[in-house]
């Protein structure tokens, strides 16, 4: 019974693991991209410019992915407005990922580098909004590379939801982007299900499969959770 569990729970581990997709910008034609270019389409994202925007050769590693080209994101506009309009800046895009399922989604950037260093909180950051609710700035989790003088090279890890679309924003100057990355979040989708179960009544067993009451010693397992009774 014991293996049976241990069991159990690699099947959980092994669903909540997705298979990464990496897009790099010498992925695309170096040249102008055409307003409105689709980078991806695939049952998970839907990534796309807003803009036209240029390609720029720079070999660079970041966060152990390796790169040779970038393109320029920049955009004049209200990073909270419904749309993304601006002017056009620099040959400089938004970027918009719609999302198709609950999803785990980097980007590869250079990014100036604030009076503090490379602080995700300072006004030199990308900004993501998400255009269902365009008060809603999405945070991400940030990875230094390296710094080279007044540039940092970075990626950023956001969590996006099903069915909401985002923007990419990058204020002032331009920023270049390397690539991105994503996979399908499916560890999301088992937590809300098993959340979701959770009975302060349901059956309590051993970890040999005996079912015993709530008063029992040891490592006992309850909606499918292991817990310590002492």
């Amino acid at each position: 019974m014991k293996k049976f569990f241990t069991l159990v729970a690699m099947a959980v581990m092994a669903m909540g693991v997705s298979a990464q997709t990496t897009w790099k910008a010498e992925n695309q034609e170096s040249g102008n991209y055409a307003a409105g270019t689709t980078f991806v389409d695939d049952d998970i994202v839907t990534v796309s410019t807003v803009y036209a925007s240029k390609t720029g050769k720079a070999e660079k590693t970041i966060s152990g992915v390796d790169f040779n080209a970038y393109f320029q994101l920049r955009v004049a506009a209200d990073p909270t407005a419904d749309v993304p309009t601006g002017t056009e800046q620099s040959e400089s895009t938004p970027l918009v990922v719609t999302a198709k399922k609950d999803a785990k989604f980097t980007i590869y950037i250079r990014r100036q580098v604030g009076e503090n260093g490379l602080n995700p909180d300072d006004n030199k950051d990308i900004l993501l909004v998400n255009q269902n609710d365009v008060e809603t700035i999405v945070s991400g989790e940030l990875t230094i590379s390296e710094e080279d003088g007044d540039y940092g090279y970075c990626s950023k890890e956001y969590t996006l939801e099903a069915g909401n679309t985002y923007t990419f924003y990058r204020r002032g100057s331009t920023m270049r982007v390397f690539g991105f990355s994503y996979a399908e979040n499916e560890a999301t989708g088992i937590n809300n299900a098993v959340a979701g179960q959770v009975d302060e009544n349901a059956p309590i067993y051993n970890i040999a499969g005996q079912r015993v009451n709530k008063d029992a010693k040891g490592i006992l397992i309850q909606n499918g959770k292991k817990f310590i009774n002492e």
